[in-house]
């Protein structure tokens, strides 16, 4: 709806501009109506662009996010488990370069 009171406020404008013109009056508006679609335009390309790099963005933190996490079953048994399985208590084998979306201490090794 908006689009369409800016299409027609812009050609009124343009189409009183011409008239004025021909009548040789002092008032014409051509650049204002074209300054706001410039205006408008370019504000479309920045959005446009923003929205490409923040959906690869979101793209790359989805393809970091881990589905499954070690977690220890028994003294000497580890299971693959989703990681909503792990719950505060659990502890969870983090081999390097995994990444997991859980938090803790660690227990033992190197962080």
């Amino acid at each position: 709806m908006q689009a369409l009171a800016l299409a027609i406020g812009v050609i009124l404008t343009l189409g009183m501009s011409v008239v004025e013109t021909i009548h040789h009056a002092e008032h014409a508006y051509f650049d204002a109506a074209i300054m706001l679609l410039t205006f408008l335009l370019v504000g479309r390309v920045l959005e446009q662009n923003m929205r490409r790099r923040t959906g690869a963005v979101i793209g790359n933190l989805a393809a970091l996010k881990a589905e499954t996490a070690a977690k220890f079953i028994g003294p000497d048994e580890i299971s693959q488990v989703p990681v909503a399985a792990i719950h505060p208590g659990d502890i969870v084998l983090l081999r390097r370069g995994e990444r997991y979306a859980v938090d803790g201490t660690v227990i033992e090794g190197r962080s």
